[in-house]
């Protein structure tokens, strides 16, 4: 995703944390989604925040295990 998506480089790819990518991608989505003509043109859903934080704890979680402990 990093590489394809994003376009970085391969080092970089891997020295960025996952949820770093992860935050990357979705704002790569969100610009598409807002630059592409028609991309934006159903109403906002509000987001429930159950899922939410959810979604924040289990990125959180990926991040703490990639993380590289000295």
């Amino acid at each position: 995703m990093a590489t394809g998506w994003l376009g970085w480089a391969p080092q970089l790819a891997w020295e960025t944390p996952i949820i770093e990518i992860l935050m990357a991608w979705d704002a790569k989505l969100h610009y598409l989604k807002m630059t592409t003509p028609g991309g934006a043109a159903s109403a906002p859903v509000k987001p429930d925040k159950k899922v939410n934080a959810r979604d924040l704890r289990v990125e959180l979680r990926a991040a703490a295990m990639n993380r590289k402990m000295t």
